[in-house]
């Protein structure tokens, strides 16, 4: 995944902050809320919201959920989704050029018992996923993250085919 569309922009690293996990953390945030809480994104004319509530030290769940994933996570692969916070809201405003892959699929939460309908995009070689769901009058920003196996990327892309959204 060392190449990526020169329409996103570059990786937020580590190593701007000299290796400084907590720096880090917090320019991550900034970008987060510069880009998705302080100026909504859109997608197909609707608001994209992101949860707040609860706070951890002082940042919203939905930002701790992008950074660190699913419990059992490594400190590498949330680094390697903090590096991608900035291309959450040009991924999603992409869904109008042609630059990114859409579509629908079920997918239940642990802990829930209905499925939910979740809308996925995708950058064209399925290596980054962005998650939304439809409430309304708004869209919810569930999570976002690259996707470094080949069998979770050909897993998507089967998804996207079998979808009536292509």
């Amino acid at each position: 995944m060392a190449d990526f569309p020169g329409w996103l922009p570059p990786l937020v690293t580590l190593n701007e902050y000299d290796g400084n996990w907590w720096a880090y953390i917090e320019a991550c945030y900034e970008c987060y809320c510069q880009t998705l809480v302080f100026n909504f994104a859109e997608f197909r004319g609707k608001p994209v919201r992101t949860i707040s509530d609860p706070m951890r030290e002082g940042k919203e769940e939905s930002f701790w959920h992008i950074v660190e994933g699913r419990s059992g996570d490594s400190q590498e692969q949330s680094i390697r989704r903090c590096e991608r916070i900035g291309w959450i809201r040009p991924v999603i405003e992409a869904t109008t050029s042609g630059k990114v892959k859409t579509w629908k699929v079920k997918r239940t939460s642990p802990g829930k018992r209905r499925a939910q309908k979740r809308i996925l995009i995708a950058i064209e070689d399925f290596s980054f996923v962005v998650v939304l769901v439809d409430r309304g009058s708004f869209m919810l920003l569930l999570t976002a993250y690259p996707v470094e196996k080949g069998q979770q990327r050909r897993r998507l892309e089967s998804d996207y085919l079998q979808s009536d959204s292509h």
